[in-house]
């Protein structure tokens, strides 16, 4: 499983959806300047004064121009070559029909092997003129900020808002404390299949049931030690209320059976063998071999 941060996983969102929306955009002012006539585009695109780049989008602009000149004369001079060649077999329909076919040509290029020029000047106008109509949202954007920096720090920690909200609906582990897992935005999320209490022994009640009821699950682990470390409780009064009681170890003085883990595989044999014998009843066993565990040089221990 990969163990990254909230933050780091909202960052990704973010640029994505940033990265998705500017593609968005882009499609769609291609598809309503593609309905337009090149004469309008051209001009819109000339009379562009608040664009950053407008320089270089009239230079792409001028460039485009005298490619689709070049390919409308071709045009031409072919139509006119199929007229001169038909003129004495097919007679007056057959020019009539290349007239119409040459009208064509001049508005958008027939069909077959010359339409691939023209469309491939047609997307480098589109492509100048969708950068001029990002260049100026930008500048749209940045001066509304400028302008008004508190409607964009709200503007922003709603969308970080949202992008957190989608990065935990699509995340299949969480992994939160347990005070935390009180927050709103976990709140909004459906109930949770399972919920894992990582050494809840240590933890008092209150702070245990706080991801169990806002949460919800439908199974419910608690892995902890009652034998070790109680909470940590610094009030008196607290103490005496009973506030250092875990909810591991109420549920245990009510008769609560856990599942005891008697094998461990951290400590050297020896330093086990009290706690096994004073806590545990002697249930407790040691998986390793005490060759495994070497003493501390210079020091002759343990002793048997």
């Amino acid at each position: 499983l990969e163990n990254v941060t909230l933050d780091t996983l909202v960052k990704k969102k973010l640029a994505e959806q940033e990265e998705a929306a500017a593609a968005k955009a882009r499609a769609k002012t291609k598809a309503e300047w593609e309905k337009k006539p090149f004469l309008e585009i051209a001009g819109s695109l000339t009379t562009r004064t608040d664009v950053e780049n407008i320089d270089e989008s009239l230079h792409t602009l001028e460039t485009v121009a005298t490619q689709l000149q070049e390919i409308v004369k071709r045009h031409r001079r072919e139509a006119a070559q199929r007229r001169f060649e038909n003129s004495d077999s097919e007679g007056n329909d057959d020019a009539a029909a290349n007239n119409k076919s040459e009208g064509k040509s001049s508005a958008g290029g027939p069909p077959g092997a010359s339409e691939g020029p023209l469309q491939q000047a047609t997307k480098v106008f589109f492509e100048a003129l969708i950068d001029a109509e990002e260049a100026t949202t930008k500048k749209q954007r940045v001066e509304a900020e400028i302008r008004n920096p508190t409607e964009q720090k709200k503007r922003q920690k709603q969308e970080e808002f949202r992008a957190q909200l989608e990065v935990l609906k699509e995340a299949d582990i969480i992994c939160v404390q347990m005070i935390s897992a009180g927050s709103g935005l976990l709140a909004r999320l459906n109930a949770f299949q399972a919920i894992l209490v990582d050494e809840v022994a240590q933890a008092t009640e209150l702070a245990t049931i706080v991801p169990i009821v806002n949460q919800g699950c439908k199974h419910l682990v608690l892995a902890g030690d009652h034998c070790q470390l109680p909470p940590t409780v610094q009030s008196s009064e607290a103490q005496q209320r009973g506030l250092t009681v875990s909810l591991y170890t109420r549920l245990v003085d009510n008769d609560i059976e856990p599942i005891f883990l008697d094998t461990q595989f951290r400590s050297h044999p020896k330093l086990a063998e009290f706690s096994a014998e004073v806590f545990y009843n002697k249930r407790l066993k040691s998986g390793i071999d005490g060759s495994i565990r070497p003493p501390v040089r210079g020091i002759s221990w343990p002793r048997s």
